[in-house]
């Protein structure tokens, strides 16, 4: 994932980062599948991260966040795997720097 990659995000509605409780209405794919034609909307099992504290988050039935365990994340392919760390790296350094956005199209 580059700083000018560009992602389509979809609204969520209002959901609550279960770690830094701040507002997450849009999630956007970065696994391979975000380069197909009409990416699909988040789904139960999906992964999701919390662009204000960093955290790695998990969809549940509900469509709820809940933190995911780092177990979890080693049922990932490594390549989707580097995705996610380098997205809550950059996440990270976002938080830091209030300049830095994602590029991001709403679907």
């Amino acid at each position: 994932m580059k700083e000018d990659e560009e992602f389509i995000s979809h609204r969520i509605g209002e959901k609550y980062c279960p770690v830094c409780h701040h507002l997450i209405d849009t999630a956007s794919l970065i696994s391979e599948e975000s380069r197909m034609e009409k990416p699909r909307p988040p789904k139960e099992g999906d992964f999701s991260l919390c662009l204000y504290c960093a955290t790695i988050l998990r969809f549940d039935a509900d469509l709820q966040h809940r933190r995911a365990a780092e177990s979890e994340l080693l049922e990932l392919e490594s390549e989707d795997l580097y995705r996610l760390r380098r997205a809550q790296l950059i996440a990270q350094i976002r938080s830091a720097s209030p300049r830095f956005s994602f590029n991001r199209k709403m679907n």
